[in-house]
């Protein structure tokens, strides 16, 4: 299985740094999932994700973003597509001493060298407003407990990121303002953001690594690797 360098981070991080007790990585949802839970609060989730769905492609799909082709939703493609085309990049889930899931984390990470960019700035912004939105469902339809979707980059342009966090801002008064729905927060992490991709990931899990002998973990392998080699790295406090 092909493994992403940030994927690898995010894994890490989410054990070492959240305590996570379970972590998958590229998470996809499957018809059998829903099977055992009642037709009838089945039918009505459904109907309330519709509706919301409906709502959402009005909300987010603005002048500006489409003007530029820059398109969240599909012409006439159902929720349920929408949704079947979400695989996380990697999801932890947090237990309660009464081992009941008390959050959701689901992270979808993306490294650009020359920054993020999916054919510029407004087709980023829109990719990853459904990336996030994408996420959000699944939380709701698959889990209805406290989660929070992130989405990670360790470099992106200014424009780009002013508007990423304009998309963001609307995406979280959006998902606020319907009440059915279950709690999501939503966070981007570049090094743009406060807190920046560097302090809230990439340093706390460092000051970690020593603590850590799982050779699955390549991205820690990597970092250990060259502390071991006598690499003079200073890792902020």
């Amino acid at each position: 299985m092909k493994l992403e360098a940030g994927e690898s981070l995010a894994i890490s991080w989410l054990k070492h740094v959240k305590n996570c007790r379970v972590v998958q990585q590229n998470w996809k949802a499957t018809p059998s999932m829903m099977r055992s839970v009642n037709s009838n609060d089945r039918n009505r989730n459904d109907h309330v994700l519709d509706m919301v769905y409906e709502k959402a492609s009005q909300f987010l799909e603005t002048d500006e973003m489409t003007s530029h082709q820059a398109k969240i939703f599909k012409n006439n493609q159902r929720r349920s597509q929408f949704v079947k085309q979400c695989e996380i990049d990697v999801m932890g889930l947090c237990m309660a001493e009464d081992y009941k899931i008390s959050k959701v984390y689901m992270v979808e990470v993306a490294f650009h060298e020359d920054g993020l960019n999916y054919n510029g700035k407004h087709k980023t912004a829109a990719n990853v407003i459904k990336k996030m939105f994408r996420c959000a469902l699944i939380a709701h339809e698959y889990f209805e407990t406290r989660s929070e979707v992130i989405f990670a980059t360790p470099k992106i342009s200014k424009p780009t990121w002013e508007l990423v966090e304009h998309q963001i801002i609307k995406l979280r008064e959006f998902w606020q303002g319907q009440s059915r729905l279950s709690t999501v927060e939503f966070t981007f992490l570049s090094d743009k953001s406060d807190p920046t991709f560097c302090n809230e990931i990439l340093i706390p899990l460092l000051h970690s690594a020593g603590e850590v002998s799982d050779s699955n973990e390549l991205f820690l392998r990597s970092w250990q690797l060259l502390t071991t080699a006598g690499c003079k790295i200073s890792i902020p406090e």
